[in-house]
């Protein structure tokens, strides 16, 4: 009788067991990719609830966990099996890319081949379209990671403008490999950077215009097999400077060139040498490319290239302020020096000029051997060179119009802000974080090579700080002088108890304020000063400061508060000088 007992107790356990619910989670086709062959699956949804003890993960079929979740960390490695194999499942805030095409072989770099795209973007609805696509780059088209060129088409195989990851409306979007970038840092935080420190002059007429591509990263899937992480960009072009458009009756305004090779367009060539324009439009001449319009006799661009090169020094002082934008090129030497961009000092740029009668302009672009690397992904340590092309060297050897002490003034000013040493660490590390908090170096290396990814993020935080103190060190040579501020006061009448508000003009860099004349500390940066409450007379100091460069005078301003009540002994009431 005992045992007939206990064999129904257990008889029962078994049957409360078998019946008992697995804890699952099921996800949707359109929130994961699955890449059979590599046993890798890659998911940007995370569940609103997760049951405890969760053991299984409906995708294309159940997974099961090596061990129960009570949560799902982005980043993290998980492993399940699944008829006997085993998975490595990532979730990730990473948009997906799944790229469909008769064969992976067929994707050329001269002719685009048709296909398909969805994309997956966390939070949103999936986007799908069908494409043409094609192999993009010179050299890097032979590399084993692939870049590529996407264009939308609609139905009847035209191509579509569509917005996507919240940037441009655009038929044409890029995906760069980044195979030769280390960190997968280079072009991501140099293309960035370039957004922050620099806009286009007519900004304010072209509100739309950028004066760099922008960018985001996204997991590529082509034909169900996983190809990494690749940078998403805009492409360069008339739309998104925003350049005037070629009038009907063919008038050419805005004009893009791009440079695909040193020489001509590093204005740096023998007396001689520049080839004459071409007898029938063509796209090509003298290793620039022609982006817009879509003719041209290329005479604008050889007319620049020849006053650059050919002009007598007299001449280029007078007129190059006419012919190109010197606040763009203090821009871009700067930005140039400061990723020490070997590769792009007239190969790899754009040249752009606005509209008819405009001065031309630098656009970054292709910018991988920066920050301390060679183009092939090697390392260069050397920090203490200053580079450009025989334009720059013209700019300052001549120095119109002050353009070195303008550019100095410039690098100074976007030191206390953009390129301060902690904005630019920052700067260059929040995206490193963003993918190391995804696992998408984890994810990379599976297919590429990668070195110690951490090791190099920590040589390229050292390098820039190295290259900061020997530019401001060459740029603090190029400071004519600083001179002492005008200092007014904004307010009218300043009673016993009340602020003051100070105010300092005529500074190009730098206002530093102080107590006394002799100081060398200073209570406060900035144009403006507000001072504590006031109860007896008290005079102010303001120097101006570039680099090291200080004024050797500081403006001074004495304020006489009075009261407000006939108690107070005094005569005058201080009125704003």
């Amino acid at each position: 009788m005992k045992s007939n007992t206990f064999l129904y107790q257990v008889f029962s356990i078994l049957l409360v067991v078998s019946f008992k619910s697995v804890a699952q989670i099921p996800f949707p086709e359109n929130v994961y990719a699955l890449d059979q062959t590599s046993k890798l699956i890659i998911c940007n949804e995370y569940p609103e609830t997760i049951p405890t003890g969760t053991t299984i993960l409906v995708f294309d079929k159940n997974y099961t966990l090596s061990e129960p979740i009570n949560s799902i960390e982005k980043g993290k490695r998980y492993s399940a099996t699944s008829f006997g194999q085993t998975y490595a499942i990532y979730f990730t805030n990473i948009p997906i890319i799944r790229i469909g095409v008769s064969d992976i072989n067929d994707i050329d770099r001269e002719v685009e081949i048709p296909g398909t795209v969805k994309i997956s973007d966390i939070g949103k609805e999936e986007y799908n379209s069908t494409i043409g696509i094609k192999i993009r780059g010179a050299s890097t088209a032979w590399l084993p990671k692939l870049s590529y060129r996407v264009q939308l088409k609609n139905g009847e195989g035209k191509n579509k403008d569509t917005t996507l990851f919240g940037l441009r409306s655009d038929k044409r979007w890029l995906m760069h490999a980044m195979y030769r970038e280390q960190t997968r840092l280079n072009n991501k935080i140099s293309h960035d950077l370039w957004l922050k420190m620099h806009k286009v002059y007519y900004a304010n007429n072209e509100p739309t215009a950028h004066s760099s591509i922008r960018s985001l990263y996204a997991e590529a899937f082509i034909n169900d097999r996983y190809r990494g992480v690749y940078l998403v960009t805009e492409d360069m072009d008339r739309k998104q400077l925003q350049l005037k458009k070629t009038r009907d009756d063919g008038t050419v305004r805005g004009e893009l060139y791009k440079g695909n090779g040193h020489g001509i367009p590093t204005f740096d060539f023998a007396r001689g040498e520049l080839p004459a324009v071409p007898n029938v439009p063509s796209e090509e001449w003298g290793n620039w490319e022609l982006d817009y319009p879509d003719e041209t006799d290329w005479q604008n661009l050889r007319n620049l290239t020849l006053f650059v090169r050919e002009s007598t020094d007299g001449e280029f002082y007078s007129d190059i302020a006419n012919k190109v934008h010197l606040g763009n090129m203090s821009d871009y030497l700067i930005f140039l020096n400061l990723i020490r961009a070997l590769d792009n000092t007239g190969k790899n740029t754009f040249l752009a000029k606005y509209k008819e009668n405009e001065p031309y302009f630098y656009v970054v672009w292709d910018l991988d051997a920066t920050f301390g690397y060679f183009w092939d992904g090697s390392r260069d340590d050397y920090v203490s060179d200053f580079i450009g092309n025989r334009l720059f060297t013209r700019l300052a050897n001549l120095n119109p119009e002050h353009f070195k002490h303008n550019t100095a003034v410039r690098w100074f000013g976007l030191r206390q802000n953009v390129l301060n040493k902690d904005s630019l660490h920052s700067h260059i590390n929040t995206p490193y974080i963003f993918l190391v908090e995804n696992g998408a170096y984890e994810r990379e290396a599976l297919l590429w090579p990668l070195l110690n990814v951490e090791a190099e993020q920590s040589y390229l935080n050292d390098w820039t700080s190295r290259r900061i103190d020997f530019l401001d060190s060459y740029f603090n040579n190029w400071v004519e002088s600083c001179v002492a501020p005008l200092v007014t006061l904004e307010n009218e009448i300043i009673y016993k108890g009340d602020k003051a508000t100070l105010r300092a003009e005529g500074c190009q860099g730098i206002v530093k304020w102080h107590t006394e004349e002799s100081d060398s500390e200073s209570l406060a940066v900035g144009t403006t000063f507000t001072t504590p409450d006031l109860l007896n007379n008290v005079t102010y100091f303001a120097s101006c400061n570039i680099g090291t460069c200080t004024s050797s005078q500081k403006s001074a301003l004495t304020i006489t508060p009075i009261c407000k009540t006939p108690n107070c002994l005094t005569s005058k009431t201080y009125l704003k000088k």
